[in-house]
């Protein structure tokens, strides 16, 4: 039997320790702060303390509707791994067990009933700490099972696995993202529409990554396909852009094509409207080329999108000055296009820009 002073001695060191560690998570556990710190004296001071343990852990967190039905035994012992066992580990390693002495002959034994009491008492005490040290024993041997168990299945319990960062919810998000990913790239966008719809695929399919936390340790995977998917979203965006000015270009080429179906016999005035028409519509094409050359200039490792858009704005820009310069050409024989009163067409106009 345990002494009382050796009792009181270990359960106000034991008390101490416990405390300290139950603060360290702040209000997470305090509803059953006092049920763990009750029970788990008792595996010091008694052999049979752990079943104990996980018994009345068992009770309180299935009434608590924290996990299903025949999952309570594997949740306590993630529990007490996570933040229990870990954090008891320094005490433990105080309590050093006592080797056990190997057995003595019988000639020994009968010797005892010949020694003083003194003798006696001296025995008794050394008998005292050989039950101490196989109780410690006991515990210790116990924790690792009990840890073996828990590393196992500690991702599938939100409440613990959140705070270590391993939860499977975490690795299952993150692949479905990637594989969302992929498929929103499988078709090569043909229009606006396209690229747009392609666009939100690739936004939606990494959506989910934002709400895994920085502590995860699928973290460092999350971010770089975060910095993919934004990447995409970028090249998108910016042929987006050039696909908006390229349709600016059509306009205003459109606009001025409009002015060479006019022949010398319909109004002038028209002729001078349509002209004035498209070099409005012209300004605006080249504000939307240039907005577009700068948001695809963000992207250093696509010099493609560059090219493609500088190329495409030369071509309009040729087709442009080649009508403008048909139109001055066909009235060179008029002095004037007044449109509103206003002299129109003059030497600027017919000399290309």
């Amino acid at each position: 039997m345990v002494s009382d002073l050796e009792k009181t001695t270990t359960t106000k060191t034991f008390d101490t320790e416990v405390d300290r560690i139950l603060e360290q998570f702040g209000g997470q556990f305090q509803e059953i702060a006092d049920r763990p710190h009750r029970l788990i004296k008792q595996i010091l001071l008694q052999t049979k303390g752990q079943p104990l343990l996980i018994q009345e852990l068992c009770k309180h967190i299935t009434a608590r509707g924290y996990i299903p039905a025949g999952e309570e035994e594997k949740q306590v012992k993630q529990l007490l791994q996570n933040h229990v066992v870990t954090e008891l580990r320094f005490y433990l390693e105080k309590l050093q067990p006592v080797e056990t002495p190997p057995p003595k002959h019988r000639l020994e034994t009968r010797k005892k009933s010949s020694q003083s009491p003194a003798q006696n008492t001296v025995i008794h005490n050394q008998g005292k700490k050989k039950e101490g040290s196989v109780r410690i024993i006991f515990f210790m041997v116990a924790l690792i099972v009990v840890n073996a168990a828990i590393v196992i299945a500690s991702p599938y319990i939100g409440i613990l696995c959140g705070m270590v960062g391993n939860c499977e919810s975490y690795k299952r998000k993150l692949e479905e993202a990637k594989v969302k990913l992929d498929e929103a790239q499988i078709l090569e966008p043909q229009d606006q529409d396209q690229l747009e719809g392609q666009r939100a695929q690739i936004e939606q399919a990494i959506e989910p990554l934002s709400k895994i936390p920085k502590n995860a340790q699928v973290y460092p995977q999350v971010e770089y396909v975060q910095q993919l998917a934004q990447k995409e979203i970028k090249i998108r965006q910016a042929k987006i852009f050039i696909e908006e000015a390229n349709k600016a270009h059509l306009d205003a080429l459109q606009e001025i094509d409009k002015s060479e179906d006019i022949t010398i016999k319909q109004s002038v005035e028209k002729k001078c409207k349509f002209i004035e028409q498209a070099e409005i519509f012209w300004t605006t094409a080249m504000e939307k080329e240039q907005e577009a050359i700068n948001k695809v200039g963000e992207l250093e490792q696509v010099e493609g999108l560059v090219q493609y858009s500088q190329t495409l704005n030369k071509q309009n820009l040729a087709n442009y000055q080649s009508l403008k310069e048909d139109a001055a050409s066909q009235f060179s024989n008029i002095l004037q296009c007044r449109l509103g009163g206003d002299p129109i067409w003059n030497k600027q106009n017919q000399s290309p820009d």
